[in-house]
């Protein structure tokens, strides 16, 4: 290869790698916002089927935004952006986390949709059954 082919290679590839991180920009940006989304949609879910006065158990998992597995809270308030709770049990964690028993917490929408869908056995099994019955109904 003579030295302008080469510089002439070396600058289209030069383009081809520029043009690819900008497309890797624009998918990461995309996947970004679908996080959201998806954040959104859980928590709409959760907030559909959880009702106020609702005990929740919490069977997996570490602690996040103040919830914790072993964990056993009841829902007072909720709405698009939060939902409060007061802690009837309070995982392992020592004293302190005992002496919290009765506190009362918002927990903001992401932490609690996530958390109720992915880290509780019983509601995430009820919204999966009622979106099939959904569909098959109509």
């Amino acid at each position: 290869m003579k030295l302008e082919e080469i510089q002439e290679q070396i600058n289209t590839n030069t383009r081809t790698i520029r043009s690819k991180e900008i497309e890797i920009l624009g998918l990461r940006q995309t996947n970004k916002q679908l996080k959201v989304n998806k954040e959104t949609a859980i928590f709409e879910l959760v907030l559909e089927y959880v009702e106020i006065g609702e005990t929740i158990t919490f069977t997996k998992g570490y602690s996040n935004g103040g919830l914790a597995n072993g964990d056993v809270v009841e829902v007072l308030k909720k709405n698009k952006k939060s939902v409060v709770v007061k802690y009837i049990k309070r995982g392992s964690g020592g004293r302190w986390r005992r002496e919290k028993e009765g506190d009362t917490k918002r927990i903001v929408s992401k932490v609690f949709g996530e958390w109720v869908y992915h880290k509780t056995d019983h509601v995430k099994k009820m919204i999966e059954r009622n979106s099939v019955l959904k569909e098959l109904l109509g």
